[in-house]
């Protein structure tokens, strides 16, 4: 019993010393939308814009209706009118209720 949850404890830090990698995989070879996003909203959070740009970007472009919004977001944080608008625009087209009430 002790083996099993020293595995389980083992694995557990496994995950998350290492899940920020297992997203930016995920999005970088499985074209996975909503890692994308997760991996923007780390990078975000820690201060990287461009970064968080890049990926919420490439959630969009698969038509990830909350990377369109979070990349919109971000853009009307920078004071990037135009940019935002965009996103924002996409992200209601895609049914994010709180992008269109933004718009």
């Amino acid at each position: 019993m002790l083996k099993i949850l020293a595995v389980l404890m083992f694995l557990g830090i496994l995950y998350l010393w290492f899940k920020e990698e297992m997203y930016v995989w995920l999005c970088e070879n499985e074209e996975a939308s909503a890692a994308c996003t997760i991996v923007g909203m780390m990078n975000e959070e820690h201060g990287y814009y461009d970064s968080a740009d890049s990926y919420y970007e490439k959630a969009c472009k698969q038509d990830y209706a909350l990377g369109c919004f979070k990349r919109g977001l971000l853009a009307r944080e920078r004071k990037q009118k135009d940019i935002a608008r965009e996103y924002l625009q996409r992200a209601c087209k895609l049914g994010h209720k709180d992008a269109c009430g933004l718009l």
